[in-house]
């Protein structure tokens, strides 16, 4: 049994109320942000990684150091 209506009143279906210019248009905007955008986030992972071990070594110091202080009498 099918349970499928075939009348489309009430239900609104935008993918396919658009014309495929759009999506080409959408596209054509799209792909060039999302390459500049991956491009910057590459290239602030690349200047971030010389401090990352360097924060990850402060924080290992402190949290020994506050063991050590509260360790002792």
């Amino acid at each position: 049994m099918n349970s499928q209506s075939n009348t489309t009143a009430g239900s609104s279906c935008p993918a396919t109320t658009c014309l495929p210019f759009w999506y080409g248009l959408g596209a054509f905007f799209f792909v060039p942000v999302a390459a500049i955008f991956c491009i910057l986030m590459g290239a602030m992972m690349i200047l971030a990684w010389p401090f990352i071990p360097f924060l990850c070594y402060m924080q290992k110091k402190e949290e020994i150091s506050k063991a050590n202080a509260t360790s002792e009498p």
